[in-house]
Order: C-alpha cells, then structure tokens, then sequence
C-alpha cells in the first residue's frame, strides 16, 4: 500500500523533470544521436575526426612510432 502512496509523487516530479527545458534539450540530442545511429550516419559525419584523433593519439603515444616516422621523413 505504501508503493501505491508514493506513485502520485514519483508522477508529480516525473512530470516536472521532463517539462523542464534543458532535460527536453538533452531528451532532443539523445534521440537525434540514436536516429543517426540507425540510419549509419555516425560513422560519415564522426569518422574523420575520430580517425584523426585516434591516429594523433596513436602516435603521440608511442615513443617507437613517432621516432621511426621522424627518421623516415628526415631521409
């Protein structure tokens, strides 16, 4: 019975966080995200800069890579 009292305000604040406009903005990015996620786009839109931040980090982080590719380019 106790579960049963707490249900209106769990309803109550459940309302009053999703009328608010940031949890709507967020709601909005997250389901823009998740469409784009379906249809594949991520990958077109997010790849490049993915690709290249995984290639600086790659490289900035591994002593042996960036002193062989400094040896290479200064032949």
């Amino acid at each position: 019975m106790g579960a049963a009292k707490a249900l209106p305000k769990t309803v109550k604040r459940a309302v009053a966080w999703l009328s608010d406009a940031k949890v709507q903005k967020a709601i909005a990015l997250d389901a823009s995200i998740v469409r784009d996620l379906l249809r594949g786009k991520v990958a077109h839109h997010y790849g490049p800069i993915v690709r290249r931040l995984m290639g600086k980090a790659y490289f900035e982080n591994n002593s042996e890579v960036a002193v062989a590719v400094e040896a290479m380019a200064a032949e």
